[in-house]
């Protein structure tokens, strides 16, 4: 569970993962610019009606995609060719036994797509509606472990060769999807996706003004060498971060970082002990400025927090989310929260031209 809480925050939480530094008085190594008043520009971003109208349709194009939802309807076409979306049954067999998977009825295959196994595609060029034939095929050396390598038939039918038509999207449509008990009708999925957009807005815009407070503030300060104590902490916590992404992608931590990250162990070492350097001076200024604003995080506060995010991360209580992530750890990442408002509250955020929303569908 703490894996999904952290690699959903990414390194915001999990490198202000840091116990021993409420034993360590920033003061010693910070000074601190001088940031109230100070004006920082923030380009957020913003969606349109046309936005929305696109959601929708990218949203049910996926949908319709993913479950074969199309509308077909025979050409009359009597021979497979290139291009071709032949329905088909078939079966396929290894040793004369069919295996799972391998067969299905009224599979509709658009020949060229690279959806099924090399050879399979390009045995039904010119076969005729109505005719059967046996593709002797080979699995790939990378296929999954019991197919691997193997030598197998396909017995393929080929029913009709059809036009595939994207169904209308309306009211009746969307209904039928039951995506959702609010998703009635189309007009319905508009406010759904118009609703999803406004908090990928939210969300943006929050991280934007962040960034730009937090860049301005940090720009200003002075930061000595920090103790090492602090900067090994850090260093577990980036590494600990590493260790879970590798997992998710199935990988131990050295395959991860030589082919996912393109770097030696010699190399990533290194540069994990500049970047726990660099995030020890951070965490550093986060605490004098809490200090200097008299920024406590109180029991009610921490609770609050845990409230309104347990079930974002996927979490059946707050109770769960803290005996998981660990209290002090997760009050560490309250006090940056805390330390980021204040900052927007004494400084001036003015905003810019606002940009369109990206990456939302």
């Amino acid at each position: 569970m703490k894996k999904k809480f952290a690699i959903v925050t990414a390194l915001t939480l999990i490198c202000s993962m840091l116990v021993a530094c409420g034993e360590i008085n920033p003061d010693k190594y910070v000074t601190l610019g001088n940031y109230e008043g100070v004006e920082v520009e923030v380009s957020y971003v913003e969606f349109t009606e046309e936005d929305v109208e696109n959601a929708v349709v990218a949203e049910l194009d996926a949908h319709v995609d993913a479950y074969d939802l199309y509308e077909y309807t025979p050409t009359g076409e009597d021979t497979v060719s290139q291009g071709s979306i032949a329905n088909i049954d078939y079966v396929g067999t290894l040793n004369g036994e069919a295996f799972a998977g391998g067969t299905a009825e009224g599979y509709h295959l658009e020949i060229g797509s690279g959806s099924f196994i090399a050879g399979f595609e390009e045995g039904l060029v010119g076969v005729k509606v109505g005719d059967t034939v046996d593709l002797n095929l080979t699995f790939p050396e990378d296929y999954t472990a019991d197919l691997a390598g193997q030598d197998v038939v396909f017995t393929v039918t080929v029913n009709s060769i059809d036009l595939r038509v994207k169904p209308e999207y309306n009211d009746e449509f969307v209904a039928s999807l039951q995506l959702d008990p609010t998703i009635t009708t189309y007009e319905s999925m508009k406010d759904y996706m118009r609703g999803y957009l406004q908090s990928s807005c939210d969300e943006q815009n929050k991280t934007a003004w962040q960034l730009a407070v937090w860049n301005t503030v940090y720009a200003t300060c002075e930061v000595s060498e920090p103790p090492q104590e602090l900067i090994d902490e850090q260093k577990v916590a980036l590494s600990e971060y590493y260790k879970m992404y590798a997992e998710m992608c199935g990988m131990d931590l050295e395959t991860f970082v030589t082919s996912y990250m393109g770097t030696d162990m010699a190399t990533y070492e290194a540069d994990m002990l500049t970047a726990a350097t660099e995030e020890a001076k951070i965490e550093l200024v986060y605490r004098a400025i809490a200090k200097k604003e008299g920024i406590e995080v109180t029991d009610e506060i921490l609770n609050e927090y845990v409230e309104a995010e347990y079930v974002m991360y996927g979490y059946a209580s707050a109770e769960e989310m803290l005996a998981d992530t660990g209290e002090e750890d997760y009050k560490a990442y309250v006090l940056r929260q805390e330390v980021l408002e204040r900052l927007a509250e004494v400084m001036v955020v003015v905003e810019t031209e606002p940009t369109a929303l990206m990456g939302t569908y």
